[in-house]
C-alpha cells in the first residue's frame, strides 16, 4: 500500500474511553515514503511505534486546535524525532495563537530547537490556507468549535483566539494507487454544516462524533457523493453502543466507526 491514512488514536477522552486502545486524536497520512501527522493527542507517540512507523519519515505535523486530547503528546513526539538524529527538515503547523506558548513550553522541557540536528520550522496558521507538499495538498478549513469558550477567555484572560481547523487532504493523481484522491478529517466541530461544502468526492470522511448530530450525518449519507464516512472522536462504552445501533438501523454500509490502527487506502 503506497498511500494511506492510518488512525493512530480516536478516543475523545483517555479516562472514559469505550475503546480497548484509549489513544486520543492522531491520524497519519502516508504518501510514498513521507509521513504527515494530523493532531498528536495522548498516546499517539506509542501508537506510532506500535504500528511500525519510522520517525525519520515524518516531514510535517499539523495541529487542529489546542485541546489536550489533540496536542498532549506533541513534545514527546518531537523529542522522539530528535532522538533519531535525522537531518531532514521537520515542519510543525500550529494555530497561530499557540506558537509562542509552545516554544516556551519546549524550552521549559529542556528541548531547544537550536540544538536539533535538523531544520525545525514552526509556522502559525489561521483561517483557510493551502499547503503544497510532495505529492499532496492540505487545505485548512476553519470551524467554530471553540467559539463556546469566548466568555471564559473574556472573563479569565489569555491570548486564545479560539482557532480550530478541519483538513481537506488531496493526494496528487500521480501518487494515488487506486484512484480516489481526497480525504477529510474534521477534527472537533460545532456544526456538521460547516464542513459539508468540502466533502463531495472524498474517498473518506473522518468526522467528529462527540459534538455533532449523528442522525443528521446518517441522513446526509443516504445521497452523499463520498465513499465512506467514519465516526471518530469516540466516547464511552454507552455512547459507542448507541452510535453503533444508529448505524445499524440506518442500513448504510458506507458508515463505520473508527478503530485504532485502521488503515485507509488512498
Amino acid at each position: 500500500m503506497t498511500n494511506s491514512l492510518t488512525i493512530l488514536g480516536c478516543a475523545a477522552n483517555r479516562q472514559i474511553s469505550g475503546l480497548d486502545n484509549n489513544v486520543t486524536s492522531g491520524y497519519l497520512l502516508k504518501v510514498g515514503e513521507r509521513l504527515v501527522l494530523f493532531d498528536c493527542g495522548g498516546g499517539v507517540t506509542g501508537a506510532f511505534l506500535r504500528y511500525g512507523f519510522d520517525f525519520t519519515k515524518v516531514s510535517e505535523i499539523f495541529i487542529s486546535h489546542t485541546h489536550p486530547d489533540h496536542v498532549t503528546d506533541l513534545p514527546l513526539f518531537v523529542q522522539s524525532i530528535y532522538l533519531t538524529k535525522r537531518k531532514d527538515r521537520l515542519g510543525l503547523y500550529l494555530p497561530e495563537d499557540f506558537t509562542e506558548p509552545f516554544d516556551r513550553y519546549m524550552r521549559a522541557l529542556y528541548m531547544f530547537p537550536e540544538t536539533f540536528p535538523f531544520e525545525f520550522t514552526v509556522e502559525g496558521y489561521h483561517g483557510a490556507i493551502t499547503h503544497e507538499g510532495e505529492g499532496y495538498t492540505i487545505r485548512t478549513i476553519p470551524n467554530s468549535h471553540l467559539s463556546r469558550f469566548v466568555e471564559r477567555v473574556d472573563k479569565f484572560g489569555g491570548d486564545n483566539k479560539l482557532l480550530c481547523h478541519s483538513f481537506l487532504i488531496e493526494v496528487a493523481a500521480g501518487q494515488s494507487s487506486t484512484g480516489p484522491t481526497k480525504a477529510f478529517y474534521s477534527a472537533d466541530l460545532a456544526s456538521f454544516e460547516e464542513i459539508r461544502p468540502y466533502l463531495d468526492g472524498c474517498a473518506y470522511v473522518l468526522v467528529d462524533s462527540t459534538h455533532v448530530d449523528a442522525d443528521r450525518i446518517l441522513d446526509y449519507m443516504k445521497d452523499a457523493d463520498i465513499g465512506t464516512m467514519i465516526f471518530t472522536h469516540l466516547g464511552d462504552e454507552n455512547e459507542i453502543a448507541r452510535l453503533r445501533e444508529k448505524i445499524a438501523r440506518s442500513g448504510l454500509d458506507r458508515v463505520l466507526l473508527a478503530e485504532p490502527g485502521m488503515t485507509l487506502e488512498l
